[in-house]
C-alpha cells in the first residue's frame, strides 16, 4: 500500500508502511515455522484487490498451495463457517472462479481480471469474460 500511495502520503507514513510490511513478514515466517494455521485477511484498498494479499503471502514464504488454503478452508474455519464454506463438496455454499491459468504456478493470475473467465456465486454465473456478449 505504501508503495502504491507514496505520492499521496507523507514520507513518515511511507516509512511506517514499509516497516509494518517488514514486521508482517517476520510474523508470518515465525507463524509458519511454528505450524500456526494461517487464514488470509484483507483490510486494504481497493477492496477488489484481495488476491494481492495472496501474492504477498507467497512472496513472504508461504507455498502457493498453502496461501490458497489460507484464503479458503482455513479462512472459513477462522470465521467459524467451515461447516458451510471453504471447500468444494456437496452441501457447501461456494463461490468459484474459472480462470485462464494455473494459480499454483502463478498466483498472480488471480489478480488479472482479463483472465477471469467466469465467476459463480452460489452456483450461478454472475461475471467474467465468458459472459461478455461481444465476440473475442
Amino acid at each position: 500500500m505504501a508503495d502504491r500511495r507514496a505520492q499521496d502520503w507523507s514520507p513518515h507514513l511511507v516509512e511506517r508502511g514499509g516497516y509494518n510490511l517488514e514486521e508482517a513478514e517476520k510474523t508470518l515466517r515465525a507463524a509458519l515455522a511454528a505450524g500456526v494455521p494461517i487464514a488470509m485477511g484483507f483490510d486494504s484498498y481497493p477492496e477488489d484487490q484481495a488476491a494481492s494479499e495472496l501474492i504477498l503471502m507467497v512472496e513472504m514464504g508461504m507455498s502457493t498451495a498453502a496461501a490458497l488454503v489460507a484464503a479458503t478452508s482455513t479462512g472459513a474455519k477462522a470465521l467459524g463457517l467451515d461447516h458451510l464454506i471453504g471447500t468444494i463438496e456437496p452441501g457447501r455454499l461456494a463461490d468459484l472462479i474459472v480462470i485462464d491459468g494455473d494459480p499454483l504456478g502463478d498466483v498472480g493470475v488471480l489478480t488479472d481480471s482479463d483472465r477471469i473467465d467466469l465467476v459463480f456465486q452460489l452456483g450461478q454465473p454472475v461475471a467474467g469474460a465468458a459472459m461478455d456478449p461481444s465476440p473475442p
